[in-house]
């Protein structure tokens, strides 16, 4: 079947200030300094400082008989009148051997927030050696911890295969350190020669959807850039997608966009999802200039696979929160949750607390503080994790910090477009007597799922309405309302490791209920997840249930004690004794309240209902 022609758009994010003609252009800037970049400071202790840049050896290779002519790099603050030279190294170390090094009058910036640009024109020009790694950069005598060396957050500019690097060195005590710093040092190189590379694209990152369905598009983005010295004049691209048993025409065509020496351009792709096409379907996208030829067609492509879907589970999102009563910031916290939750819809979240993060409280278990884990370095609370997938951007980890509401929603919002390939149910019971619960749990495949990933089952039982201690913006409350609370999971800290192939999966957990816990502030919920322990981001959620337990269809009486009874009549919740009655909906809200024989008007959901020093569970439909 031919597929359809592709949708695309492609926009320029970064320019440089060279800009080639046609003909052989035989200057150019590379790596990343504009004077509008978007800046952060790296605080390094001892008394020198440094940072560098690396051409692999790979690149020196295509500027091989060029010579850097000029260096420039923005600097931030140092409070010593510093001792400044350009270095180039092959081994970026400070106290070895340096194949140029040029002493400069530099001063510090006056802020921090804003660093001054400074260009280093060599006295004597450096001639590239190719086949070797080569660092170029800086170092500087500064005091304890300055904030001398400048980068941007955004590694997509820096030089590839490696991060730039940074260090101290401190000749007294011989303490060297060289860091791999995660961002882009703001440093340039000019770069001169007759046999500079011309046309150059590099292919930096790409993305794709992972679900799509008969009919519909999935999208592609991708982050390229033009390394070379010359204009490359449109962009050629094919995409080639690999499915089923026969081959299949490749998407091709070009992009009107003219790419200057070391700009930059963001491309986005619509990819038509034929009706042939289901389960795995392979992606291979490649880029290549329409003019000139690219002396390094290896980093001009990029593969990838997307899941087509013929049908779905309704998808139910599971929200951990991370807290402690010791988090004075919880409760303002908890209030943007429950304003989020309330937004997206109360019954496609299940909210559960885990007592971790910041510090520990009575209600911490040892499950609790192994989730810290997810962090994946350092800790706080408030925080969440939806569905336990990275939903921050350029993030290596599933927690992040809930500061606004539109943070929570915008995060589910996008994880609860992804299909539920998994479709859940569970059937409680309860002994009083024994106070032994049984939940009977199963799971379908209702779609493919990634090869090769453990999935494993999860099931959690949570309390409500526990009345405790709580640090309230600095303030120790005794009366705060803790609910969500994690008590125990059923199977295991990190789940039971399942397979859903063929009938799918089905088990009965059992726990019996510690006689501190009031039985009728228990919950449940199961979901099934990928899990690997060596990657907190690669243990997404795919989809969950919420497991109410204690509760019939339609209760019409629940007797409280001999003084006390509640009666439910459709929507009128009619409660008959002497002293102080309270509703409250499953979150521990409270939502009506009388004394002696009062009636309530509630809309559906679940409730608690206290009162004469009794509580019962009720379903409003």
């Amino acid at each position: 079947m031919k597929i359809k022609q592709a949708i695309l758009t492609a926009t320029m994010v970064v320019a440089s200030a060279i800009t080639a003609s046609a003909e052989q252009a035989t200057t150019m800037d590379f790596s990343y300094c504009p004077d509008d970049s978007p800046v952060g400071t790296t605080s390094v202790p001892g008394n020198t400082a440094f940072a560098y840049i690396m051409l692999p050896a790979s690149r020196t290779t295509m500027f091989d008989g060029c010579r850097i002519t000029k260096v420039t790099m923005r600097l931030g603050t140092f409070r010593s009148r510093p001792s400044f030279r350009v270095n180039i190294t092959k081994d970026c170390r400070i106290d070895g051997y340096f194949e140029y090094q040029q002493e400069a009058d530099v001063k510090s910036s006056a802020s921090v927030d804003d660093p001054e640009t400074w260009e280093i024109v060599l006295d004597d020009p450096y001639t590239i050696t190719g086949g070797e790694d080569l660092y170029v950069g800086y170092q500087v005598a500064v005091s304890s911890s300055s904030r001398a060396i400048v980068e941007v957050a955004d590694t997509r500019y820096n030089f590839p295969g490696v991060s730039d690097l940074y260090g101290y060195y401190s000749p007294a005590n011989g303490s060297y350190l060289v860091n791999n710093s995660g961002y882009a040092n703001v440093i340039s190189l000019t770069i001169e020669g007759d046999n500079l590379p011309q046309t150059d694209l590099e292919l930096r990152q790409a993305s794709l959807d992972t679900y799509g369905y008969p009919g519909g598009t999935v999208a592609l983005q991708a982050f390229f850039g033009n390394m070379g010295a010359a204009t490359v004049e449109n962009v050629n691209y094919a995409i080639e997608l690999e499915y089923g048993d026969q081959p299949h025409q490749p998407l091709t065509g070009t992009i009107d966009l003219n790419l200057g020496s070391i700009q930059f351009a963001n491309l986005n792709m619509q990819i038509p999802v034929s009706d042939d096409m289901d389960g795995n379907v392979d992606v291979k996208l490649t880029l290549t200039p329409a003019n000139g030829e690219d002396p390094t067609l290896a980093n001009n492509t990029w593969t990838g696979n997307f899941t087509v879907l013929t049908q779905s589970a309704e998808r139910i999102l599971l929200l951990e929160h991370f807290t402690t009563a010791a988090c004075m910031n919880c409760p303002s916290g908890h209030e943007r949750l429950e304003e989020a939750i309330a937004e997206i819809g109360e019954d496609k979240v299940v909210w559960v607390a885990h007592h971790a993060g910041y510090d520990t409280d009575m209600f911490t278990t040892d499950a609790d503080e192994a989730y810290v884990w997810f962090y994946n370095g350092g800790s706080y609370a408030p925080a969440i994790m939806i569905d336990r997938t990275v939903l921050t951007p350029g993030s290596d980890t599933p927690v992040f910090f809930p500061g606004e509401v539109q943070t929570v929603t915008d995060a589910a919002k996008k994880a609860i477009d992804v299909p539920g390939i998994v479709r859940l149910s569970a059937e409680p019971a309860y002994d009083a007597a024994t106070r032994n619960l049984k939940i009977d749990v199963d799971a379908e495949l209702v779609s493919s799922l990634i090869q090769g990933r453990s999935v494993r089952m999860n099931v959690y039982v949570m309390e409500d309405n526990i009345v405790s201690l709580q640090n309230d913006n600095g303030n120790w409350v005794t009366d705060y309302n803790h609910s969500h609370v994690f008590r125990a999971a059923l199977t295991g800290t990190w789940g039971e490791e399942i397979s859903l192939e063929g009938e799918g999966f089905g088990k009965t957990y059992e726990l019996e209920i510690p006689e501190t816990w009031k039985a009728e502030d228990l919950w449940a919920c199961a979901f099934v997840s990928y899990h690997n322990s060596d990657n907190p981001a690669a243990c997404q959620v795919l989809n969950t249930i919420r497991i109410p337990l204690g509760l019939t269809d339609g209760i019409e009486s629940v007797a409280m004690d001999g003084n006390a009874a509640i009666d439910l009549n459709g929507n009128i919740l009619s409660v008959k004794g002497n002293g102080p009655s309270a509703v409250y909906d499953v979150y521990g809200r409270q939502v009506s309240s009388g004394k002696g024989n009062c009636a309530f008007y509630l809309n559906p959901g679940v409730y608690v209902v206290r009162t004469s020093g009794q509580s019962g569970k009720i379903l409003v439909k």
